[in-house]
Protein backbone atom coordinates (compact mmCIF):
# COMPACT_ATOMS: atom_id res chain seq x y z
CA UNK A 1 0.00 0.00 0.00
CA UNK A 2 1.18 3.49 -0.82
CA UNK A 3 2.02 5.16 2.34
CA UNK A 4 0.72 8.09 1.54
CA UNK A 5 -2.79 6.51 0.41
CA UNK A 6 -4.81 6.98 3.94
CA UNK A 7 -6.40 3.80 5.45
CA UNK A 8 -10.36 3.15 4.00
CA UNK A 9 -12.97 3.25 6.43
CA UNK A 10 -13.13 -0.74 6.75
CA UNK A 11 -9.43 -0.84 7.58
CA UNK A 12 -10.01 1.68 9.84
CA UNK A 13 -13.11 -0.12 11.17
CA UNK A 14 -11.02 -3.33 11.43
CA UNK A 15 -8.34 -1.47 13.75
CA UNK A 16 -10.92 -0.51 15.88
CA UNK A 17 -12.29 -3.65 16.72
CA UNK A 18 -9.32 -4.91 17.14
CA UNK A 19 -8.62 -1.57 20.02
CA UNK A 20 -6.44 0.77 17.97
CA UNK A 21 -7.69 4.14 19.99
CA UNK A 22 -6.73 5.92 17.06
CA UNK A 23 -9.18 4.50 14.94
CA UNK A 24 -11.73 4.41 17.55
CA UNK A 25 -11.41 8.25 17.84
CA UNK A 26 -10.83 8.65 14.09
CA UNK A 27 -14.12 6.90 13.13
CA UNK A 28 -16.24 8.75 16.38
CA UNK A 29 -14.87 11.72 14.16
CA UNK A 30 -15.94 10.67 10.49
CA UNK A 31 -19.40 10.20 12.14
CA UNK A 32 -19.33 13.20 14.89
CA UNK A 33 -22.30 15.15 12.14
CA UNK A 34 -24.39 12.45 11.40
CA UNK A 35 -24.15 11.13 15.42
CA UNK A 36 -25.35 14.66 16.47
CA UNK A 37 -28.66 15.14 14.32
CA UNK A 38 -29.49 11.57 14.90
CA UNK A 39 -29.49 12.04 18.40
CA UNK A 40 -30.97 15.48 18.54
CA UNK A 41 -33.89 13.71 16.41
CA UNK A 42 -34.10 10.68 19.32
CA UNK A 43 -33.81 12.84 22.26
CA UNK A 44 -37.28 14.48 22.36
CA UNK A 45 -38.48 17.50 24.41
CA UNK A 46 -37.94 16.60 27.94
CA UNK A 47 -34.78 15.06 27.66
CA UNK A 48 -33.82 18.25 25.12
CA UNK A 49 -34.91 20.36 28.91
CA UNK A 50 -32.19 18.73 30.61
CA UNK A 51 -29.61 17.92 28.34
CA UNK A 52 -27.79 20.07 25.97
CA UNK A 53 -27.04 17.68 22.46
CA UNK A 54 -23.31 18.31 22.72
CA UNK A 55 -23.72 16.53 26.50
CA UNK A 56 -26.32 13.90 25.29
CA UNK A 57 -23.72 13.40 22.20
CA UNK A 58 -20.79 13.17 25.02
CA UNK A 59 -22.71 10.09 26.74
CA UNK A 60 -23.41 8.32 23.61
CA UNK A 61 -19.02 8.66 22.72
CA UNK A 62 -18.52 7.51 25.92
CA UNK A 63 -21.29 4.64 25.16
CA UNK A 64 -19.15 3.55 22.05
CA UNK A 65 -16.13 3.37 23.41
CA UNK A 66 -17.33 1.06 25.78
CA UNK A 67 -18.39 -1.38 23.39
CA UNK A 68 -15.99 -0.98 20.55
CA UNK A 69 -14.85 -4.86 22.64
CA UNK A 70 -17.93 -6.50 21.25
CA UNK A 71 -17.96 -5.03 17.74
CA UNK A 72 -18.52 -7.73 15.40
CA UNK A 73 -18.18 -6.03 11.87
CA UNK A 74 -15.91 -4.75 9.81
CA UNK A 75 -17.98 -4.00 6.91
CA UNK A 76 -19.61 -0.14 6.74
CA UNK A 77 -22.64 -0.79 6.64
CA UNK A 78 -22.41 -3.06 9.78
CA UNK A 79 -20.82 -0.38 11.69
CA UNK A 80 -23.14 2.05 11.13
CA UNK A 81 -26.16 -0.18 12.23
CA UNK A 82 -24.19 -0.86 15.35
CA UNK A 83 -22.76 2.35 16.19
CA UNK A 84 -26.19 4.25 15.63
CA UNK A 85 -28.41 1.13 16.86
CA UNK A 86 -25.64 1.79 20.15
CA UNK A 87 -26.64 5.80 20.06
CA UNK A 88 -30.65 5.56 20.13
CA UNK A 89 -30.25 2.51 22.95
CA UNK A 90 -27.89 5.38 24.81
CA UNK A 91 -30.36 7.67 24.53
CA UNK A 92 -33.30 5.86 26.07
CA UNK A 93 -31.65 4.78 28.63
CA UNK A 94 -30.64 8.37 28.90
CA UNK A 95 -34.26 9.49 29.13
CA UNK A 96 -35.55 6.73 31.46
CA UNK A 97 -32.01 7.49 33.90
CA UNK A 98 -33.02 11.28 34.05
CA UNK A 99 -36.48 10.69 34.85
CA UNK A 100 -35.57 8.49 37.43
CA UNK A 101 -33.62 10.95 39.15
CA UNK A 102 -36.12 13.31 38.77
CA UNK A 103 -38.39 11.15 41.04
CA UNK A 104 -35.73 10.40 43.34
CA UNK A 105 -35.71 13.93 44.47
CA UNK A 106 -32.69 14.86 42.47
CA UNK A 107 -34.72 17.70 41.13
CA UNK A 108 -31.99 20.35 41.97
CA UNK A 109 -29.14 19.08 40.02
CA UNK A 110 -31.72 18.46 37.07
CA UNK A 111 -32.78 22.15 37.03
CA UNK A 112 -29.27 23.38 37.24
CA UNK A 113 -28.54 21.35 33.94
CA UNK A 114 -31.44 22.41 32.18
CA UNK A 115 -30.53 26.06 33.00
CA UNK A 116 -27.06 25.88 31.62
CA UNK A 117 -27.79 24.64 28.40
CA UNK A 118 -26.43 27.58 26.78
CA UNK A 119 -22.65 26.69 28.76
CA UNK A 120 -22.75 22.89 28.08
CA UNK A 121 -20.22 20.15 29.89
CA UNK A 122 -17.61 20.17 27.23
CA UNK A 123 -17.82 23.95 26.78
CA UNK A 124 -17.16 24.31 30.57
CA UNK A 125 -14.20 21.75 30.50
CA UNK A 126 -12.75 23.44 27.66
CA UNK A 127 -12.77 26.34 29.02
CA UNK A 128 -11.06 25.24 32.79
CA UNK A 129 -8.15 23.18 30.28
CA UNK A 130 -7.98 26.70 28.64
CA UNK A 131 -7.44 28.39 32.09
CA UNK A 132 -5.02 25.63 33.53
CA UNK A 133 -2.43 26.51 30.57
CA UNK A 134 -3.11 30.02 30.64
CA UNK A 135 -4.78 30.68 27.17
CA UNK A 136 -8.06 33.00 26.58
CA UNK A 137 -10.95 30.79 26.98
CA UNK A 138 -13.09 33.02 25.17
CA UNK A 139 -10.53 32.60 22.67
CA UNK A 140 -9.93 28.53 22.84
CA UNK A 141 -13.95 28.19 22.96
CA UNK A 142 -14.47 30.17 20.11
CA UNK A 143 -13.21 27.62 17.54
CA UNK A 144 -16.05 24.71 17.44
CA UNK A 145 -13.15 22.83 16.69
CA UNK A 146 -12.25 22.21 20.59
CA UNK A 147 -15.73 21.11 22.05
CA UNK A 148 -15.72 18.56 19.25
CA UNK A 149 -12.24 17.49 19.77
CA UNK A 150 -12.66 17.42 24.00
CA UNK A 151 -16.01 15.19 23.10
CA UNK A 152 -13.61 12.32 21.74
CA UNK A 153 -11.18 13.23 24.93
CA UNK A 154 -13.61 12.01 26.67
CA UNK A 155 -14.80 9.44 25.30
CA UNK A 156 -11.13 7.75 25.80
CA UNK A 157 -10.73 8.22 29.32
CA UNK A 158 -11.22 5.22 31.51
CA UNK A 159 -12.03 3.76 34.84
CA UNK A 160 -11.62 6.62 37.69
CA UNK A 161 -10.22 9.52 35.78
CA UNK A 162 -13.70 9.08 33.25
CA UNK A 163 -15.80 8.31 36.53
CA UNK A 164 -14.41 11.71 38.01
CA UNK A 165 -14.84 13.82 35.16
CA UNK A 166 -18.35 12.54 34.45
CA UNK A 167 -19.39 13.37 37.70
CA UNK A 168 -17.74 16.80 38.28
CA UNK A 169 -18.59 17.82 34.84
CA UNK A 170 -21.86 16.24 33.58
CA UNK A 171 -23.65 15.70 36.94
CA UNK A 172 -22.33 18.94 38.26
CA UNK A 173 -21.02 17.82 41.42
CA UNK A 174 -19.02 19.61 44.10
CA UNK A 175 -15.47 17.98 44.88
CA UNK A 176 -16.79 16.55 48.41
CA UNK A 177 -19.84 15.14 46.78
CA UNK A 178 -17.24 13.07 44.07
CA UNK A 179 -15.84 11.83 46.58
CA UNK A 180 -18.51 10.69 48.81
CA UNK A 181 -19.73 9.18 45.29
CA UNK A 182 -16.41 7.26 44.68
CA UNK A 183 -15.76 6.40 48.24
CA UNK A 184 -12.29 8.41 47.86
CA UNK A 185 -10.76 11.33 49.59
CA UNK A 186 -10.80 14.32 48.61
CA UNK A 187 -7.19 14.79 47.64
CA UNK A 188 -7.68 11.67 45.49
CA UNK A 189 -10.44 13.08 43.55
CA UNK A 190 -8.45 16.20 43.36
CA UNK A 191 -5.55 13.60 41.86
CA UNK A 192 -7.75 11.79 39.63
CA UNK A 193 -9.20 15.15 38.15
CA UNK A 194 -5.67 16.66 37.61
CA UNK A 195 -4.43 13.74 35.80
CA UNK A 196 -7.80 13.18 33.71
CA UNK A 197 -7.15 17.02 32.70
CA UNK A 198 -3.46 16.10 31.55
CA UNK A 199 -5.00 13.01 29.62
CA UNK A 200 -7.21 15.36 27.81
CA UNK A 201 -5.36 18.14 26.84
CA UNK A 202 -2.82 15.47 24.84
CA UNK A 203 -5.57 13.66 23.43
CA UNK A 204 -7.25 16.51 22.29
CA UNK A 205 -4.15 17.61 20.50
CA UNK A 206 -4.47 14.08 18.64
CA UNK A 207 -8.75 14.41 17.89
CA UNK A 208 -7.79 17.83 16.89
CA UNK A 209 -5.53 16.26 13.89
CA UNK A 210 -8.48 14.07 12.50
CA UNK A 211 -10.76 17.20 12.92
CA UNK A 212 -8.62 19.31 10.86
CA UNK A 213 -8.13 16.65 8.26
CA UNK A 214 -12.01 16.72 8.09
CA UNK A 215 -13.45 17.52 4.79
CA UNK A 216 -16.18 20.36 4.28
Amino acid sequence: MNPQTPPSLETRIAAAQGGDKESQSYLLVHYQVRLARFVASKMGERLSSQLSVDDMLQIVFMAVFANFPKLKTTSTVGFERWLFRISEHTVIDEARRQSAAKRGGDWRRIAAKSQDQDGNSARALVEDLADCDGDSPSAFVAREESIQAIQIALANLVGDQREAIRLRYFERMQIQEISDCMNKTVPAVRGLIRRAMSVLREDMIKSSMWLSRKGP
